[in-house]
């Protein structure tokens, strides 16, 4: 419900609600971890005071979960609510309560100024590590075709013509995602896309 609006919202998108009907690509799921990397981190150090360590285990199936917290079974749950532009929802954090005992302690102990510094300190420190996070990219030339003989043939120091209009601009994938039309350009000793368009964009005003 989260991964989908917050994929799009990175690529360029306006992070629009979408139903779930697929499964999650390889692309998602890694943004997925990078993600997860950042929320243990913000966890780790928003909670240095109660002295526990945070780190990203595996993906866990229903069945699992249900194996590691029985239904009488007493947890410590914690609740976040993530709010996009146009979508929303939240994620659950659950503790088991032989753990819990750490956080119940050290809270009773924790001034209310020093939470409310702290929580502060995790919003803006988790939004400026989500901003560092780095994506792939590739310029992708589309639409191209040549004869079987031609790939035959090939060598380097060969021009190989692909039949398409020297207008016609690549796309700009991210996180192997198509988000905008470009061209490629220099920018002092390295290579650089100028963004013409936002990807389908044109074509769906036209329709």
């Amino acid at each position: 419900m989260l991964l989908f609006p917050l994929v799009d919202l990175l690529l360029g998108g306006k992070g629009q609600r979408s139903e779930i009907s697929r499964e999650v690509t390889d692309i998602e799921d890694q943004i997925a971890k990078e993600l997860l990397k950042v929320i243990c981190q913000e966890f780790q150090s928003a909670w240095k005071a109660f002295q526990v360590e945070v780190t990203m285990g595996t993906r866990q199936s229903s069945a699992e979960l249900q194996r590691m917290f029985g239904p009488a079974d007493k947890t410590l749950m914690f609740s976040f609510t993530v709010n996009l532009p146009e979508a929303g929802g939240g994620f659950q954090l659950l503790v088991p309560s032989a753990s819990s005992s750490v956080f119940l302690h050290a809270a009773a102990e924790e001034a209310p100024a020093q939470k409310s510094s702290t929580q502060s300190a995790m919003k803006t420190g988790f939004a400026e590590k989500l901003l560092e996070s780095h994506f792939n990219l590739d310029l992708t030339l589309l639409g191209g075709k040549v004869e079987a003989n031609h790939l035959l043939n090939l060598n380097v120091g060969k021009i190989l013509t692909l039949g398409i209009s020297v207008r016609t601009p690549v796309v700009l994938k991210i996180g192997g995602r198509e988000a905008f039309e470009a061209v490629p350009v220099r920018s002092g000793h390295h290579r650089a896309a100028q963004l013409i368009d936002r990807a389908g964009q044109s074509s769906a005003e036209n329709n």
